[in-house]
């Protein structure tokens, strides 16, 4: 490990303290009562003169919070992130840090600088100077053993974007955006509208900020944010994306967010189009190839406590190009936009038919991914299917 120089650090020390941010798998670690990050549970903290320590037995983590950087250096205001780090380096550590060697990054909205670094003692690492969202700086090292960062490198970087303010520190009317975040991959469903019993189309993407426009309360109370399907989804062809607030991690004046009016649900009829019709493919523009295809049905889905197993199913069908639009086995979905088709069906349940919403996007000619939302007495749930030609 790195020999601490600590040149003009105060004996500060810092309660620790743990938090109710993190996320499943993870607990959250407080510094200052302003900031904190997220870590594996099994991860076991100390800290020793305003520096922690939080590891397990192969890796683990070096971070000197905001206010103890704010204590013990004086940036000049006029130096940008890149300077910051080289003089975080020599006062920590007594070692000069070449330009080329500091790598500017983004973690969602908020700057990072980076060095990569390796010790005498068989371990490398990454060094990040993070900015915090209310301006504040704030130093993190990982080590792990040599040759082994690849396989903590995700891990590495869901915990960077978990350093930040706490999201109670912001006072209802500061003016800040509110926020919101997951580091669960492939975990946060976005759905249509507030509440569980919209279709969910696809996850929060993790590691990223997104903005909230507008919140509303489903029918069972719960609050629901609506973000805006343009920056997270511009080509899914859904005209809202909602999430829950208890599923993702806020930061900014989440208090004063304005009310948003919710989308009523609104069942499909068979034969209904769903959005308008957007003419024939452009020149140049990806269409099916007509003919034989196989589908892959996603993952089961729970509606009205009825669950319903999908997931793994194949089924094979075949395509059909009809001017503007496309058949899948006769059903017509009509282009709405650039290799984006919607249209409607009747799916047979075990328990009766259902009218149902379908979405369908080209990724490719021989690759296309179909949304399929299915009202179902009352409640709206949806799976994907995964089509390749076959």
């Amino acid at each position: 490990m790195k020999r601490l120089i600590l040149i003009l650090m105060t004996c500060l020390l810092v309660p620790i303290v743990f938090t109710a941010f993190a996320q499943d798998g993870f607990q959250s670690v407080e510094f200052d009562g302003n900031y904190g990050i997220s870590v594996p549970d099994d991860w076991e903290v100390s800290e020793e003169d305003g520096i922690f320590y939080i590891g397990s037995d192969e890796a683990y983590l070096l971070i000197a919070p905001p206010l103890l950087l704010e204590d013990s250096f004086e940036f000049d205001a006029d130096s940008d992130i890149a300077e910051r780090m080289q003089q975080v380096y020599v006062q920590l550590f007594e070692v000069e840090v070449p330009d080329d060697e500091v790598v500017l990054e983004k973690l969602g909205r908020r700057d990072v600088a980076l060095v990569w670094f390796t010790t005498e003692d068989d371990e490398e690492g990454l060094s990040l100077l993070i900015e915090m969202s209310d301006g504040a700086f704030g130093f993190l090292e990982i080590y792990v053993p040599t040759g082994t960062y690849d396989d903590y490198e995700d891990l590495i970087w869901d915990i960077a974007f978990t350093f930040d303010v706490l999201r109670d520190t912001v006072d209802a009317g500061s003016g800040e955006p509110c926020q919101i975040s997951t580091i669960e991959e492939g975990a946060i469903p976005l759905r249509v509208g507030p509440g569980e019993n919209r279709s969910s189309i696809l996850f929060l993407p993790a590691d990223e900020e997104f903005e909230v426009l507008g919140q509303a309360e489903a029918n069972d109370d719960s609050l629901w944010y609506k973000l805006d399907v343009d920056v997270i989804a511009p080509e899914s062809g859904a005209r809202e994306l909602w999430v829950a607030a208890d599923d993702v991690d806020t930061v900014g004046d989440c208090a004063s967010v304005g009310d948003a009016v919710a989308p009523p649900v609104i069942p499909v009829a068979p034969g209904q189009t769903v959005g308008g019709g957007a003419g024939a493919p452009e020149a140049g523009e990806v269409v099916p190839q007509e003919g034989a295809w196989t589908a892959v049905l996603g993952d089961s889905n729970i509606c009205n406590d009825s669950q319903f197993q999908f997931g793994g199913q194949v089924v094979p069908f075949t395509v059909t190009l009809s001017g503007a639009s496309i058949l899948v086995d006769g059903t017509q979905l009509n282009r709405t936009q650039p290799q984006v088709y919607a249209g409607a069906d009747t799916l047979s349940l075990e328990d009766g038919d259902y009218p149902a919403s379908l979405l369908l996007r080209v990724d490719s000619p021989t690759n296309m991914t179909m949304s399929v939302t299915i009202n179902h007495s009352g409640c709206s749930f949806s799976f994907l299917m995964t089509m390749t030609k076959s």
